[in-house]
């Protein structure tokens, strides 16, 4: 079983960078960490909220609307080569991110592959971390990269590949959409059922009480 720990980042391919800047910072309320070439990056955590100094919790790049990637960081990075070993032997082939991959990324090294409805994951090693204080564009109440949402071919197949292959443990149901853990949040992810197979993915934010 492949050990995940929590969501590292999310890519987003976008046909217009301006106007996806522009909703992050303005709408979202995220901070713009930094730009680079055709790719802006985002943080959107609280340190003195979870203890969190991912260097960047999304990214969006000027590439296809449908290329999204969801990045997963393990609960001990010797989990690495075996993870991918079980996933080639589960008939989920793997991919190895070059050097300037992981660049992008920030991270040491990562594996990519496909779950059975062709969303994109990746899994990191030594992803980098921020010592920078969080400074969001504006007070929007965001407090942590709370859960994805991913459509899903087939729910109850891909629910059994979430568990069985990969740590996720079921939290809840809405209707036929599972809602999965890898961690103590009550949902890391949920799968929702779609006609299309094809990767699409959604991201929620917790927020702070306004009460």
């Amino acid at each position: 079983m492949v050990n995940l720990h929590d969501i590292r980042y999310l890519r987003i391919g976008t046909p217009d960078l301006e106007s996806a800047v522009e909703f992050a910072t303005t709408i979202v309320g995220l901070e713009l960490a930094r730009r680079e070439g055709k790719a802006a990056y985002f943080r959107s955590d609280k340190a003195s909220v979870r203890g969190d100094t991912r260097d960047h919790t999304l990214v969006y790049f000027e590439g296809d609307p449908a290329d999204h990637t969801i990045g997963f960081d393990l609960k001990s990075r010797e989990d690495f080569d075996r993870a991918g070993a079980e996933l080639e032997k589960a008939g989920h082939p793997v991919r190895y991110g070059t050097k300037a991959e992981c660049e992008q990324r920030r991270v040491q090294q990562f594996l990519a592959f496909q779950d059975p409805s062709g969303n994109r994951i990746e899994i990191v090693v030594r992803p980098f971390h921020s010592g920078e204080r969080y400074f969001p564009s504006r007070d929007a109440g965001i407090t942590h990269f709370s859960h994805i949402g991913l459509k899903s071919s087939n729910a109850s197949r891909d629910e059994q590949f979430w568990t069985k292959l990969l740590n996720a443990r079921v939290s809840d149901w809405i209707g036929e959409a599972p809602l999965l853990r890898v961690n103590t949040i009550h949902h890391t992810l949920a799968l929702f059922p779609s006609a299309q197979p094809a990767c699409s993915t959604s991201i929620t934010r917790s927020r702070t009480s306004t009460t």
